[in-house]
């Protein structure tokens, strides 16, 4: 007996007999070992012998394994082809079976039909079962979508408090772009390329990082698999080339029109994005019958988007949430927050968490003065004015420096990602001051706390500019990470006041700090005091080890408690930080003679130059203060020609080193 033969007998026979239910459940059902099991365990054991191979004529390359990739066990085979015949796929059927005589391309289209009755009996067989295409596994028929649909609406019901995602993700990245929909579309491509299977808040820090080493003109790497996305998100920003792909492409053409800046015509504005989540909400499940984790392919993208339409249609037509104008985007959102609650994933309360909320995990803080340093001997005697006086300054400037919406021009104008600064109170060597604390996002080297080699090189250029621009003694910034660390570990604390650090804290915190410079005999205060939203946070400012750091945490515990607050107000972690003296501007603000961010600052820094020098020309006239014709001669220089300007300046030895090693000298020399 041929195995053809054998073949035909065994299971087969069975199957061309009618009885589908067996391959429906071997499809779609964990597999159980049944009276089929001895025909598997035949053509598993004989469909890649030599003789089997001779057999068919097959030149050797025919066989279970080679046909399927896989390991050949009876249960996969059952599966696999029972799959294939629910679905009606004889591809799947011949891959699984090995039935003879088929020839089967790698998409599972039959080039050359069985010669065997057992083709056509296979086929009547998949015909009578076949489900509508592209669908899920059970719907055969009109009514099966109409339950789906249903099924659907309800996910969309649970999860109405999400439906709004992409519109406040959307408007939060505008914000952040300045209001520039250019720029806010690259970074919603960018979004869209590292979402695939990660959350909101690692796909943000993913995101984040390659937009910062994009503006840099660093080398690109990051997402779950950083050199692919690396290489897609240097498209996007150098090439103007679009996210690709069935789910990435409407992932951000609806971050884009739930956010106001959508540009594109690429058709796919109208569409939902059927991610893993989406298809759960349909129906989609593996082989086994456990929740799908695939991609999909174009016809299933297709039925879903034809049942999309019948979604929204009921949606509006049942008034759903208050809402006539549901659109796929809004649906999508929805059920895809209330399949995160059927999973038990998150809560009701928090299932909505959005870009908009993941944001604040990634500020780094820019520490700004307005009021010149004393060292600098610019604008001489502001600084003892009454505080009222000071207050005035300090309202040019940040007018000058600031947008209408509080962002600093100098971050934004290198692309930095910006958000709206921070009133508070600074203090800097017993001067009492008002400051803001610029917001800008950055990212995070792979696996740690602290921010990425790009985000670094920009935040110190634009924090050396500023420097620079507005003659401060130093300049200084920090991150605080968003993961727990060990008290131990913690290098930062920020603690919950309720509302930013007032001048009279402020007085308080520095009193604190001159009673631990005695106790740990310091000659520097070792805790860097910086307002926040919502209270203040403390840095640790001395070395890794050093008795003040090990008792970091004890200290900041009663500091707190000092200003009525407790353990549960304190938030402690740690992350990145700098502080730099004059001397080191320029050194920062030029990290290397490949960087974009001479160029971006180049477009940013001579107009304001020129508008400090008439500023402080203006205030100096009227109250009577001495200026440094050095620090005008630099905003001059900077105003004619950029930072190229600046550079000429020292070159020329009229202003040697001025804002390099000498800068320090250099100003004492002149206050005498």
């Amino acid at each position: 007996m041929t195995l053809e033969e054998i073949l035909q007998q065994s299971e087969v026979d069975r199957m061309l007999s009618g009885n589908v239910r067996p391959y429906q459940n071997h499809a779609f059902s964990e597999y159980k070992p049944t009276f089929q099991e001895k025909s598997y365990d035949f053509i598993n054991k004989y469909l890649s012998t030599p003789a089997a191979k001779s057999l068919v004529g097959n030149k050797g390359n025919f066989g279970l394994m080679d046909l399927t990739g896989f390991s050949g066990n009876a249960e996969r085979t059952a599966r696999n082809t029972g799959r294939g015949i629910v679905e009606g796929n004889y591809g799947d059927v011949a891959l699984g079976f090995g039935l003879l005589g088929l020839d089967v391309t790698p998409t599972g289209k039959i080039v050359k039909p069985f010669k065997e009755p057992i083709a056509k009996g296979v086929k009547k067989l998949g015909k009578k079962i076949k489900k509508i295409s592209g669908s899920p596994y059970g719907i055969f028929k009109k009514a099966d979508e109409t339950k789906s649909v249903n099924k659907y609406v309800n996910t969309v019901k649970k999860g109405i408090s999400g439906s709004d995602w992409y519109e406040k993700g959307g408007k939060s990245i505008l914000k952040l772009s300045d209001d520039n929909p250019k720029l806010a579309n690259k970074f919603a491509e960018n979004l869209a390329t590292t979402s695939a299977g990660t959350g909101v808040s690692p796909n943000l820090a993913f995101s984040i990082k390659g937009h910062n080493q994009a503006i840099v003109g660093d080398k690109i790497i990051t997402g779950r698999f950083p050199k692919t996305m690396g290489k897609q998100i240097d498209e996007i920003y150098n090439t103007n080339k679009y996210a690709s792909g069935q789910k990435r492409i409407p992932f951000a053409d609806q971050l884009a029109t739930g956010g106001g800046f959508y540009s594109k015509k690429s058709g796919q504005a109208n569409r939902a994005v059927h991610d893993i989540w989406d298809g759960r909400a349909w129906g989609y499940t593996d082989p086994s019958g456990k929740p799908i984790t695939r991609g999909f392919t174009p016809v299933e993208h297709k039925w879903m988007d034809t049942q999309m339409n019948k979604v929204i249609n009921k949606l509006n037509k049942n008034k759903v949430g208050g809402k006539t104008d549901w659109t796929p985007g809004q649906a999508q959102a929805a059920s895809w927050t209330g399949a995160k609650i059927d999973a038990g994933l998150v809560s009701p309360n928090n299932a909505a968490f959005s870009y908009e909320e993941a944001f604040p995990q990634n500020f780094a803080f820019q520490s700004r003065e307005t009021i010149p340093g004393i060292e600098t001997g610019h604008m001489k005697g502001l600084i003892d004015e009454p505080l009222d006086v000071r207050q005035a300054y300090d309202r040019e400037v940040t007018n000058l420096l600031y947008d209408k919406q509080g962002r600093d021009k100098i971050s934004k104008g290198v692309g930095l990602l910006t958000d709206t600064s921070i009133p508070t109170t600074g203090y800097f060597k017993g001067q009492f001051n008002p400051s803001r604390q610029s917001k800008v996002a950055v990212g995070r080297e792979k696996g740690t706390p602290f921010i990425d080699a790009s985000s670094e090189k920009l935040l110190n250029a634009t924090e050396g500019s500023y420097g620079l621009l507005t003659a401060q003694d130093a300049a200084a910034w920090h991150y605080l990470a968003p993961n727990k660390v060990a008290l131990k570990n913690s290098t930062i604390a920020e603690l919950n006041l309720g509302k930013t650090l007032s001048q009279d804290q402020a007085k308080e915190l520095n009193n604190i700090n001159k009673t631990l410079m005695k106790k740990y005999k310091l000659e520097f205060d070792p805790i860097a005091v910086v307002g926040s939203d919502t209270g203040v946070r403390l840095i640790d400012t001395t070395k890794k080890n050093s008795a003040f750091n090990k008792n970091f945490a004890k200290e900041i515990k009663e500091i707190s408690s000092n200003f009525g607050t407790n353990a549960n107000d304190i938030k402690f972690g740690t992350g990145s930080s700098n502080y730099f003296e004059m001397d080191k501007y320029v050194k920062n603000i030029n990290p290397e003679s490949k960087s974009k961010i001479i160029d971006s600052l180049d477009n940013t820094l001579p107009g304001l130059a020129n508008e400090m020098n008439k500023l402080d020309i203006k205030f100096a006239k009227e109250y009577g203060y001495d200026l440094s014709p050095v620090i005008l001669t630099i905003r001059k220089a900077i105003s004619t020609d950029g930072l190229k300007g600046l550079t000429a300046l020292i070159a020329s030895g009229a202003v040697p080193s001025v804002v390099a090693s000498e800068i320090t000298p250099l100003l004492e020399k002149h206050d005498n």
